[in-house]
């Protein structure tokens, strides 16, 4: 069963990656423009997050030794990788919505563009792990003692022997789970432009930090399904947010009651003004 478990795990992280897009194409002729905006944003995003965590690492500016067991050690560099994270894809995502796609205002577009941000992530995780389905199959059915060592070869089958049905498939959900949040934050950070206020960037941020943090913290002291079940309450989070704010337009089309011309001209009747016998008696008109 674990061959199968695995095809599932990975079959699961590609409707992780497109499943959004499609819906949204389809449901509300979302662009998939805009999807390939949004990965675009991750990717480039990583071309300084990935440099910024290997210069800080070589440095040794963080106490990464015995995180199992140092408390403190664990929350600095927990705090330190979310925040490097939240730090540069929001930042991403805020120069898109300013410089790449500035008329992307409405849900749907800030949805499609969110879609790519996590999807492009699920799809190249879903790369890596089918390579890890190769591989297992290589070492489960084939003969590879020319390949790898015996002890190597035995670690990996006594690994994947010893996990739970659904750990196998924990990486897939985690992809949905992570997609949900970034459509959520895709969407915060939009409300810089909807709103003029540049404290939902920082909210953006501040969220991403967190549920970064939380996932590595929880990689270290937790089960790998009470991780998730964390992961899990911040797409909960997340969810309620998308729905929340479903009914967002694009102020530029949207219809305002106040602001929308009028249909047919006002007639003198049409203005009901009160009565002022003074102004008529002492009007050049009054007989």
């Amino acid at each position: 069963m674990i061959i199968p478990l695995l095809m599932v795990n990975f079959f699961i992280m590609l409707a992780a990656a497109f499943g959004v897009g499609f819906w949204l194409a389809t449901k509300h002729r979302a662009s998939w423009e805009l999807w390939a905006i949004g990965a675009g944003t991750f990717i480039a995003s990583q071309f300084g997050h990935i440099p910024f965590n290997l210069l800080i690492d070589q440095l040794n500016l963080l106490p990464t030794n015995d995180l199992a067991t140092n408390n403190i050690n664990l929350l600095i560099t927990a705090i330190f990788l979310g925040l490097s994270a939240g730090l540069f894809e929001e930042t991403a995502r805020y120069i898109t919505f300013r410089w790449v796609r500035p008329q992307a205002r409405s849900w749907t577009a800030g949805m499609m563009i969110g879609a790519g941000h996590g999807g492009v992530e699920a799809l190249l995780i879903s790369l890596a792990a089918l390579i890890g389905i190769i591989n297992a199959v290589i070492i489960t059915l084939g003969d590879v003692a020319a390949l790898l060592p015996a002890d190597q070869i035995a670690l990996v089958q006594d690994t994947l022997n010893s996990m739970a049905w659904y750990e196998l498939i924990l990486g897939g959900i985690e992809r949905v789970f992570a997609v949900t949040c970034h459509l959520a934050f895709s969407l915060i950070v939009m409300q810089v432009f909807r709103r003029g206020q540049i404290r939902w960037l920082f909210v953006a941020i501040a969220g991403h930090t967190i549920l970064n943090a939380a996932a590595v913290i929880g990689s270290q002291r937790l089960t790998p399904l009470e991780t998730e079940l964390i992961i899990c309450f911040f797409a909960f989070l997340s969810f309620v947010l998308i729905i929340s704010w479903r009914d967002q337009t694009d102020p530029t089309t949207t219809t305002d009651p106040e602001s929308s011309p009028l249909t047919t001209p006002l007639t003198a009747n049409d203005v009901n003004l009160p009565t002022n016998h003074d102004k008529i008696e002492h009007s050049r008109y009054h007989d």
